[in-house]
Protein backbone atom coordinates (compact mmCIF):
# COMPACT_ATOMS: atom_id res chain seq x y z
CA UNK A 1 0.00 0.00 0.00
CA UNK A 2 0.96 3.73 -0.69
CA UNK A 3 1.65 5.93 2.57
CA UNK A 4 0.27 9.05 2.40
CA UNK A 5 1.73 12.09 3.89
CA UNK A 6 -1.19 13.97 3.97
CA UNK A 7 -1.71 18.28 3.60
CA UNK A 8 2.03 18.29 2.44
CA UNK A 9 0.73 20.29 -1.03
CA UNK A 10 -2.24 22.55 0.69
CA UNK A 11 0.50 24.88 1.66
CA UNK A 12 1.12 25.97 -1.62
CA UNK A 13 -2.90 26.38 -2.02
CA UNK A 14 -3.37 23.66 -4.61
CA UNK A 15 -6.06 21.65 -2.89
CA UNK A 16 -7.76 19.23 -4.25
CA UNK A 17 -10.59 21.48 -5.11
CA UNK A 18 -8.64 23.49 -7.22
CA UNK A 19 -6.91 20.22 -8.91
CA UNK A 20 -10.32 18.50 -9.46
CA UNK A 21 -11.11 21.70 -11.35
CA UNK A 22 -7.81 21.78 -13.53
CA UNK A 23 -9.04 18.25 -14.58
CA UNK A 24 -12.23 19.04 -15.46
CA UNK A 25 -11.59 21.73 -17.64
CA UNK A 26 -8.95 19.83 -19.21
CA UNK A 27 -11.26 17.18 -20.33
CA UNK A 28 -14.00 18.80 -20.92
CA UNK A 29 -17.25 18.12 -18.21
CA UNK A 30 -15.70 14.96 -17.94
CA UNK A 31 -11.98 12.99 -17.39
CA UNK A 32 -11.04 11.49 -20.48
CA UNK A 33 -11.18 8.49 -19.16
CA UNK A 34 -9.96 6.04 -22.27
CA UNK A 35 -6.91 8.09 -22.97
CA UNK A 36 -3.75 6.59 -22.49
CA UNK A 37 -2.57 8.56 -19.03
CA UNK A 38 0.97 8.65 -17.23
CA UNK A 39 1.03 9.74 -13.71
CA UNK A 40 5.04 10.14 -12.63
CA UNK A 41 4.78 10.85 -8.68
CA UNK A 42 7.84 11.97 -6.42
CA UNK A 43 7.25 10.64 -2.74
CA UNK A 44 8.16 13.84 -1.13
CA UNK A 45 6.61 16.21 -3.87
CA UNK A 46 5.59 18.99 -1.40
CA UNK A 47 3.76 20.65 -4.53
CA UNK A 48 1.44 17.84 -5.63
CA UNK A 49 1.57 14.88 -3.01
CA UNK A 50 1.04 11.81 -3.51
CA UNK A 51 -2.62 11.88 -2.62
CA UNK A 52 -3.55 14.33 -5.42
CA UNK A 53 -1.42 11.96 -8.00
CA UNK A 54 -3.84 9.02 -6.70
CA UNK A 55 -6.78 11.66 -6.81
CA UNK A 56 -5.97 12.11 -10.83
CA UNK A 57 -6.03 8.71 -11.11
CA UNK A 58 -9.71 8.74 -10.58
CA UNK A 59 -11.82 7.64 -13.20
CA UNK A 60 -9.15 6.92 -15.70
CA UNK A 61 -9.35 3.21 -17.23
CA UNK A 62 -6.25 3.61 -19.28
CA UNK A 63 -4.23 4.87 -16.86
CA UNK A 64 -0.91 4.19 -14.59
CA UNK A 65 0.40 5.74 -11.07
CA UNK A 66 4.26 5.30 -10.84
CA UNK A 67 5.55 6.18 -7.47
CA UNK A 68 9.03 6.89 -6.93
CA UNK A 69 10.41 6.71 -3.50
CA UNK A 70 13.68 8.85 -3.86
CA UNK A 71 12.69 12.06 -5.42
CA UNK A 72 10.17 14.89 -4.64
CA UNK A 73 8.59 17.12 -7.06
CA UNK A 74 10.15 16.45 -10.94
CA UNK A 75 10.54 13.15 -10.47
CA UNK A 76 11.53 12.58 -14.35
CA UNK A 77 14.67 15.16 -14.08
CA UNK A 78 15.81 13.44 -11.14
CA UNK A 79 14.95 9.82 -11.53
CA UNK A 80 16.85 7.86 -14.88
CA UNK A 81 13.94 5.15 -13.98
CA UNK A 82 11.56 7.50 -14.51
CA UNK A 83 13.02 8.94 -17.54
CA UNK A 84 13.01 5.48 -18.71
CA UNK A 85 9.49 5.11 -17.95
CA UNK A 86 7.99 8.38 -19.48
CA UNK A 87 10.36 7.13 -22.55
CA UNK A 88 8.70 4.05 -22.78
CA UNK A 89 5.08 5.22 -22.83
CA UNK A 90 5.78 8.15 -25.08
CA UNK A 91 7.03 5.50 -27.91
CA UNK A 92 3.95 2.96 -27.03
CA UNK A 93 0.93 4.68 -24.42
CA UNK A 94 -1.11 1.12 -25.40
CA UNK A 95 2.02 -0.98 -23.71
CA UNK A 96 1.90 -0.73 -19.85
CA UNK A 97 4.88 0.50 -19.01
CA UNK A 98 7.51 -1.36 -17.24
CA UNK A 99 8.11 0.04 -13.88
CA UNK A 100 10.56 -3.00 -12.46
CA UNK A 101 13.03 -0.36 -12.06
CA UNK A 102 10.96 1.83 -8.89
CA UNK A 103 12.14 -1.34 -7.00
CA UNK A 104 15.21 -0.46 -6.88
CA UNK A 105 14.83 3.27 -5.93
CA UNK A 106 14.32 2.50 -1.87
CA UNK A 107 16.81 2.77 0.18
CA UNK A 108 18.64 -0.27 1.93
CA UNK A 109 18.93 0.68 5.71
CA UNK A 110 21.80 -1.41 7.18
CA UNK A 111 22.34 -1.66 11.19
CA UNK A 112 25.56 -2.13 13.23
CA UNK A 113 25.92 -5.98 14.04
CA UNK A 114 24.71 -6.29 17.44
CA UNK A 115 26.95 -6.14 20.38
Amino acid sequence: DTMLMPQLGHQHGVGPTVLRALLLLAGGSRPRQHVPTLVLQGRYDVQTNSEMGIMVMEGLRNGTFVEFSSTGHGAIVYSQCAKDIGVAFVNDPQQAPDTRCTADLFPAFVLPPAQ
